[in-house]
């Protein structure tokens, strides 16, 4: 019951501007969502999105390069860094 209930939180607090099938699985979107919602000049590191979203950093760098393939995203500062390209 409590697992439901937090993904039923995640799919309504994370949403974006792309629709179910669009190929992204449900960590790319995380991902994206939480990059899309930084004001950051500078980016996120990607050890932030490891420990804001409480993913392993396997997965927060499969996404990462997942995001940048398809242009969603880019490295700011290092590469490290990344911005959404929606917030550019």
């Amino acid at each position: 019951m409590l697992l439901t209930a937090y993904y039923l939180f995640i799919n309504c607090k994370f949403t974006g501007p792309y629709g179910a099938s669009d190929g992204l699985s449900g960590i790319d979107k995380m991902v994206l969502d939480y990059l899309m919602q930084s004001s950051s000049v500078d980016g996120v590191h990607q050890e932030e999105l490891v420990n804001q979203l409480d993913i392993p950093l396997d997965k927060i760098l499969a996404a990462l390069n997942t995001l940048v393939d398809e242009g969603l995203i880019y490295n700011s500062v290092d590469e490290y860094h990344f911005k959404s390209t929606f917030n550019v």
